[in-house]
């Protein structure tokens, strides 16, 4: 599993050669979503919470099989994989190895999913917590899938937001997620 140094510096040498990297994140709401049904472990109930969590109802049974499938699909196809720390699986993160295991993703290169930790922007300032990471977003083009608009964040970095993918908020109550 690659360090939070580890990958920003990978990540830093792609970026500059223009090789294309796929990194996702896998968090324990798509544990519960890739669970469910098949793993013990995961009850109907935070079944449920999750999908509203994601705005996605229990009625949209059809959006719920292609957001499974394309999460699969997804992270079999990643260059790396962002999962919990071997010290941080407890609760619903103690399916992290039955999930990896069951759709094959032990092979899959990892980092720590708290990774994006470093990407965080201070309030109301043009900065990073970790400032090594500003040279990823700094001098590029950039492609966004997100409910905020960053363009003047990174418009500060002298990179340009080239296309902007808007999903509702969380627990949006007003929007419904679709494909």
């Amino acid at each position: 599993m690659y360090s939070n140094t580890e990958m920003l510096e990978l990540l830093i040498e792609r970026v500059s050669q223009r090789q294309p990297t796929s990194v996702i994140r896998k968090g324990d709401g798509e544990n519960l979503v890739l669970g469910y049904g098949v793993l013990p472990g995961v009850s109907r109930k935070w079944y449920f919470k999750k999908l509203y969590h994601f705005n996605v109802y229990p009625w949209q049974i059809a959006f719920q099989l292609f957001l499974r499938t394309e999460l699969i699909r997804t992270y079999q196809n990643a260059d790396f994989l962002g999962i919990s720390l071997p010290e941080h699986r407890h609760g619903h993160w103690s399916l992290e190895e039955d999930i990896l295991r069951l759709f094959g993703l032990e092979q899959i290169p990892s980092f720590d999913m708290n990774f994006h930790m470093a990407l965080i922007k201070y309030p109301n300032e043009y900065r990073l917590v970790t400032p090594v990471a500003e040279k990823l977003v700094s001098g590029k083009r950039i492609g966004l899938i997100t409910h905020r608009d960053l363009t003047e964040f990174f418009n500060h970095f002298e990179s340009e937001v080239v296309v902007r993918l808007e999903i509702p908020k969380r627990r949006s109550r007003v929007h419904v997620m679709n494909r």
